[in-house]
């Protein structure tokens, strides 16, 4: 899947997909690194509510 879109890619790594393909490579990295410093199970859950349950039309 490709991804332009930081929630996007948030909710790719909490499906835990394998690869990201994306034209933005700072902006992967950015949250890829925000993603796993800020591992607390309260972040977590806020995330999880805020990013995987996300409006379809977002989806690609």
């Amino acid at each position: 899947m490709i991804s332009n879109d930081e929630k996007l890619m948030k909710k790719m790594m909490y499906e835990q997909v394998d690869g990201l393909i994306t034209d933005r490579v700072k902006l992967a990295k950015k949250t890829i690194k925000e993603f796993q410093d800020d591992s607390s199970y309260v972040n977590r859950i806020l995330n999880y509510i805020t990013v995987v349950h996300m409006p379809n039309d977002l989806e690609a």
